[in-house]
């Protein structure tokens, strides 16, 4: 470095310097290379420590990289400025200086590939930051060079290529350096010599644009056409193409097409922006009435290609809008836009969504009307990308915020995040998310939910990052899937290094936001509540909000009776419920406190749960609401013969049922978010609970009655009152054959029946008295059974295949009808399967039932309730996904419960307890009488080990492996399975490797391909920790038996890496280590190919670590491991270090307390001492003494045949090692018994040795007569 920065360096300088460097580049390989650094200290963290060295070795190169650049300027600088001058010199200073610049794009190359193994959390953008800039200066300059040369149409496309690789390097660093001017002024530098160069060689036509260029002129002169009136515009169907390429480009490459869009001064944003808003778009003035009814068909066809564009324009800017840059100049250029305009975007989108889609009520067969709600969906989707970067950027300011700046109490009550400058209004983002909900598109409905779970996010990055990396799921650019939207965060490294001050700073800064956004989450909150719809966010009393909101559940398209308001498909009703349970949840202040109103709360019957005032005034208000609307009738004067009207609805009746409706809606979403409250809402604002919902069981409605069941199945799973209501409502009045139970269960409708059956089921699981019933167990495994069955009653009649009948229902959110009771059926199941005789039941073939009615008899099916589990994880129709979370969750619990036992269960409860499970139960047996005590284990349930064991192959037999693959493949994005899937299932997959027997199978069916590909890098959460524990745990168990030889190279190779990881955890239990050894150990058997690869994933370190465990039987495991990497030239490096053998010759001593540690340790020993370096080592200790006089007195014939192995090998040696031996006494020793016990001695005969005994010890005598002839060499 000294050399480097000199004042006025010269070319050599400069070559000294990159001299020092590279023996400093040397040296790093070395050590990378060198075992002892990570031997000499057990405890070092090695991952670290290659990291270190990978990092030192990226600067060194760095710095070398800028050395060649310097000396590559210094060398054009010394090039002749006229053409007087040229000569041989001239020409060889510009060799010499494009060598340079060569020099230092491959040294650029090798260290962005090495800062790419970098695996620890260290941000490491700075260091990419300059390797990117001095690789594009250095193509730059390369470009200077070649302008020298001969003007030849090769030369000329080599520049071009030269300028685009600078440009393109510096368009990824401005991706995640927005701020870096030097890149920013040389890109500028690189685009004007660009454009001047292709102008001066003529090349600037429009066959030497790029591609995306070409689609951008392709609009414009479409663009031109229109607004001049020429008719000159290219046509609709190419306009639509060249978007449609731009929105590839996007996807396929987003930083480079990003900053070509960029380009220009904008040129392409301002062009997909005015496609997107086109003039007169922002008027929000409905001219439908005005629009002239004789268009002709050519009229017609430019509007819809004009609609289509607009969306395809908009998501475009939606897709570019990923990089921050862009999102950027997108919000200032539409801040101009609405100042310009008068409108803003969200009112833009409720324009849309009334005058628009809405009101197209005959539009779902009509292309114009499709178009629509493309465009609807394009605008919210580009909205919700803009709102979530807005709230990073409100983070931001939180985080930036002076830390010195207290929060008051007051603000903490009412607080006030900085104001940003948006062109979204919080208020009317409600208005918009209640309007779309509200619509009779399923798609928009969608993106409804998703713009306001956005919108209610506490943390935006996750949702940013996840929409970021679905998008770039193709993109082969490592670099755009790096990109930060966000500060970045310090390690968890670089926070424990903070000095006490920056710490305090630190964790006040992250207290500030996260308090910020809890603020903003709850602000939301309380703006969608009090949306009144009309956009000003003050309903003057949130009742209304809740109103508008529970009313979108059941109106669809304005309809005049009950039965068509409730038509609004169960899957988005159950959406609904749940989106009115995490706004309430938000809108709960957690952090205020009972003061005066514990008391008031107390004597009003809230049972000391403390409820906000806030939230209680909405339940409060929403129950007075609809228990007060007035109702007004309309009196008819009936004349002599008149007769009243009999259509089969009262006008009346109807709304009373909307309002029971409306209420029981609405406990179930408190239900299910919050028990507390939705407990406290029941008992004190539902007033006439009870007969309202007998009201909806019995109303004959099958979607009312489908609300009812939906909320005794949510309220039978609540603890105290709550359960208590719902089993008052299953009185004998309501249980006989008219009473509205009985209507439930015997209701021809399947969703119906599934809520009353799971309330049914979950009910006498809490009952102690039916849950040990197997009788009672039975009739619900039954219930369950038939909720699984296809059921033909409801499906129409036609021509699609079972298979696919079966998908759908399962699977479609359109047919949720068929959906909810296969939910509820798997969740019964889920319920169930804890009980020991539903295991062996399921297992071992139940059969499936189809049940009509509550009395009619159930039928068998030809299926099994484990080949149903089956088929539903794994379905045979390839076009689905795959199953719903919820769904994907029961099946794994249910996997995971049959495949262990009630003992093992509770052995793992008290792993992590200062008690064993024995221990606990030997102290609760204390204080019972002997008859107690046998009368409580009577009642125990009886599952050991081989009843597991028969449960395991039969469900191996049914491919539940390969189902278990299936759940841990589920889609990306929001079909992705949950932590908590993949937990069951990895957990499932462990505890079916513990079966010796099916481990073939379950590798045939793909479950060790799945634990290996499920390996992640970087920071993970504790739960992820957690499934990648498993995961690697499942490896390791299904390899301790397999013969590596029947695995493909993938899957030998790729098995390694998870298991030295576990072995390396500090974490991971001493069982997890030791068969995560097992298998490693018979890895390194396999072949030299796996030794190598075992080493190179720093294998020696972590077995080292191994063995040192304070387990005897991971000691020894480690130590076999280590024995079979002999004889790889790694290993024999390590042996031949002093310190490291002389662990190995102790281990061998410790035969007496660690026998089999020690016989590990001697192979080893017997095998690498015919290396002469590591028999000389050996030689030197003290140890090796001992160690041949103890085991030769020990008489054990293991020890001693690996002993004398180790002797012969030391005097092959010949020299100070044949001395040594001699010293020793060995030879007289082995003369004296090869004498004694040679074959047919009588001493030999007196022993009594067993076949196996006797012939170890003739192979001893054997080695001891050879021992002694060759000392008499």
């Amino acid at each position: 470095n000294a050399l480097f920065q000199k004042a006025g360096a010269t070319i050599s300088i400069l070559n000294e310097a990159m001299k020092s460097y590279q023996s400093g580049v040397n040296k790093v390989d070395q050590t990378i290379t060198l075992p002892k650094i990570i031997s000499k200290d057990n405890n070092i963290d090695t991952t670290k420590l290659m990291n270190q060295m990978l990092y030192l070795k990226v600067t060194l190169l760095s710095n070398m990289a800028m050395c060649s650049l310097k000396k590559a300027e210094l060398e054009l600088e010394l090039r002749p400025k006229s053409t007087s001058d040229l000569n041989n010199n001239a020409d060889a200073d510009i060799d010499t200086a494009t060598a340079s610049l060569q020099t230092t794009i491959e040294y650029v190359t090798t260290s962005l590939q090495s800062l790419d193994q970098i695996t620890s959390e260290q941000d490491t953008r700075p260091t990419r930051s300059k390797l990117l800039y001095r690789r594009s200066k250095a193509n730059f300059l390369m470009t200077q060079t070649s302008a020298s040369n001969s003007n030849s149409n090769s030369n000329n496309n080599e520049t071009v290529k030269l300028y685009a690789s600078a440009q393109t390097d510096l368009q990824q660093l401005l991706s995640f350096d927005t701020h870096n001017k030097s890149a920013q002024t040389l890109l500028r530098q690189i685009k004007v010599h660009s454009a001047k160069m292709l102008h001066t060689t003529g090349m600037a036509s429009s066959a030497s644009h790029s591609p995306l260029t070409r689609a951008l002129n392709h609009l414009k002169q479409h663009e031109e056409g229109i607004v001049s009136g020429s008719g000159s515009g290219i046509d609709g169907e190419k306009f639509v193409t060249s978007l449609k390429f731009i929105h590839a480009s996007l996807l396929d490459d987003l930083v480079n097409a990003v900053h070509e869009l960029l380009g220009n001064d904008g040129r392409g944003i301002r062009q997909l922006l005015q496609l997107a808003f086109p003039p007169g778009s922002l008027r929000l003035t409905n001219t439908d009435e005005e629009e002239n009814e004789n268009e002709n068909e050519k009229e017609i066809y430019g509007k819809r290609m004009q609609n289509q564009g607009q969306a395809l324009a908009l998501q475009c800017l939606s897709s570019a809008s990923a990089l921050p840059v862009f999102a950027l100049k997108l919000h200032r250029m539409m801040l101009i836009m609405e100042q310009d305009t008068k409108c803003r975007l969200d009112d833009y989108v409720y324009y849309l969504l009334v005058n628009g889609s809405n009101n197209n009520s005959n539009s779902n067969n009509n292309s114009e009307g499709s178009t629509s709600e493309e465009l609807v969906n394009a605008v919210m989707a580009l909205q919700m990308r803009l709102m979530l970067y807005m709230h990073v950027v409100e983070d931001d300011m939180i985080y930036n915020r002076d830390a010195s700046t207290s929060i008051s109490a007051s603000e903490s009550e009412n607080p006030s995040p900085p104001i940003v400058v948006s062109i979204l209004s919080n208020k009317h983002q409600a208005r918009v998310c209640n309007t779309a909900l509200q619509s009779q598109y399923d798609s928009i409905k969608s993106m409804a939910l998703n713009c306001l779970s956005a919108w209610l996010e506490p943390n935006p990055l996750p949702i940013l990052q996840s929409i970021h990396a679905h998008q770039c799921s193709s993109n082969k650019d490592s670099t755009a899937k790096k990109i930060s939207y966000g500060k970045a965060e310090p390690t968890e490294e670089e926070v424990h290094q903070m000095q006490p001050r920056k710490l305090a700073e630190y964790r006040k800064r992250c207290y500030q936001r996260t308090h910020g956004r809890r603020v903003r989450c709850r602000r939301n909150a309380l703006y969608f509540a009090n949306d009144n719809g009309d956009g000003d966010g003050d309903g003057g009393n949130a009742i209304d909000s809740i109103l508008s909101f529970v009313a979108s559940l059941l109106s669809s398209s304005s309809p005049s009776s009950l039965d068509e308001i409730m038509k609004i498909d169960g899957y988005w009703r159950k959406e609904y419920v749940i989106t009115i349970g995490r706004i309430m949840n938000h809108i709960r202040d957690e952090n205020a406190r009972e003061s005066k109103k514990e008391s008031d709360d107390k004597d009003n019957g809230g049972g000391g749960v403390y409820i906000d005032d806030t939230t209680r005034g909405i339940i409060q208000s929403f129950f007075d609401k609809t228990g007060h609307q007035l109702t007004i009738e309309e009196i008819i004067d009936l004349g002599p013969g008149d007769v009243p009207n009999s259509n089969g609805n009262n006008d009346n009746d109807v709304g009373h049922l909307s309002n029971c409706i409306k209420n029981c809606l609405f406990i179930t979403s408190l239900l299910l978010a919050s028990n507390e409250v939705g407990s406290w809402g029941l008992k004190e604002c539902w007033k006439d609970s009870r007969n309202e919902w007998e009201t909806l069981a019995s109303s004959g409605n099958h979607d009312a009655m489908a609300v009812a069941a939906e909320c005794a199945s949510a309220a039978a799973g609540v603890e105290g009152f709550v359960r208590s209501w719902i089993q008052s409502c299953m009185n004998p009045d309501n249980t006989s054959e008219d009473g509205a139970w009985r209507r439930l269960l015997s209701c021809d409708n399947r969703e119906v029946r599934a809520g009353a059956a799971s309330a049914m089921a979950k009910l006498g699981l809490a009952d102690n008295s039916v849950a040990s019933d197997e009788g009672e167990l039975i009739a619900l495994l039954e219930v369950a059974a038939g909720l699984l069955e296809d059921d033909g009653e409801d499906e129409e009649n036609n021509d699609e295949a079972s298979t696919n009948k079966m998908v759908s229902a399962t699977f479609n959110s359109s047919s949720s009808g068929q959906q909810a009771p296969v939910e509820r059926g798997v969740e019964l199941l889920t319920y169930l399967s804890s009980k020991t005789s539903i295991k062996d039941e399921i297992a071992h073939g139940f059969a499936l039932t189809q049940v009509h009615s509550y009395s009619s008899a159930t039928t068998a099916s030809e299926k099994t309730v484990l080949e149903r589990l089956v088929e539903l994880s794994e379905p045979k129709n390839k076009r689905i996904p795959g199953v719903s979370p919820a769904v994907a969750f029961s099946l794994a619990t249910t996997f995971a419960s049959l495949s262990v036992s009630i003992e093992t269960l509770r052995n793992e409860a008290f792993a992590e307890k200062e008690i064993t499970s024995e221990q606990f139960d030997q102290i609760q047996a204390m204080g019972k009488t002997e008859e107690e005590a046998k009368l409580e284990e009577s009642k125990k349930e009886k599952d050991d080990s081989q009843a597991v064991s028969s449960r395991i192959k039969s469900m191996a037999r049914h491919n539940v492996p390969r189902a278990l693959v299936s759940l841990m493949e589920m889609g990306e994005g929001a079909s992705s399975a949950s932590d908590a899937t993949l937990e069951q299932v990895v957990i499932a997959m462990m505890r079916f490797a513990g079966e010796a027997s099916i481990r073939g199978a379950m590798i045939q069916q793909g479950c060790l391909s799945a634990c290996i590909n499920f390996m992640k890098n970087g920071e993970l959460s504790e739960t992820e920790k957690k499934i990648m524990r498993h995961g690697q745990h499942t490896i390791a168990k299904i390899l301790v038996t397999t013969n590596p030889s029947l695995l493909n190279t993938s899957q030998c190779m790729g098995s390694i890496k998870p298991l030295i990881l576990l072995v390396r955890d500090t974490d991971s239990s001493d069982l997890q280590r030791f068969e995560a050894l097992l298998s490693l150990t018979n890895l390194a058997s396999h072949s030299d190919s796996t030794k190598q690869r075992i080493i190179s994933e720093k294998g020696i370190g972590a077995l080292s670590y191994g063995m040192f465990s304070s387990h005897e039987m991971v000691r020894k495991a480690a130590t076999e491991a280590m024995t079979n990497l002999v004889p790889h030239p790694k290993i024999m490096d390590h042996l031949r270090e002093y310190d490291n053998l002389k662990v190995w010759v102790a281990f061998s001593c410790d035969f007496d307390e660690h026998f089999e540690c020690a016989r590990a340790a001697l192979g080893c020993l017997a095998m690498v001492t015919q290396d002469r370096i590591i028999s000389s080592e050996m030689c030197k200790m003290n140890l090796s003494k001992g160690l041949i006089k103890d085991v030769l007195e020990s008489g054990n014939l293991e020890l001693m045949h690996r002993l004398l192995i180790i002797v012969l090998n030391l005097m092959e040696h010949g020299g100070a090692c044949l001395d040594f031996t001699i010293e020793t006494g060995t030879v007289a020793f082995c003369e004296v018994y090869a004498q004694s016990f040679q074959n047919g001695s009588s001493k030999s005969c007196e022993l009594n040795f067993s076949p196996a005994d006797k012939k170890l010890m003739d192979i001893s005598v054997a080695l001891a007569k050879e021992v002694v002839s060759v000392s008499n060499r």
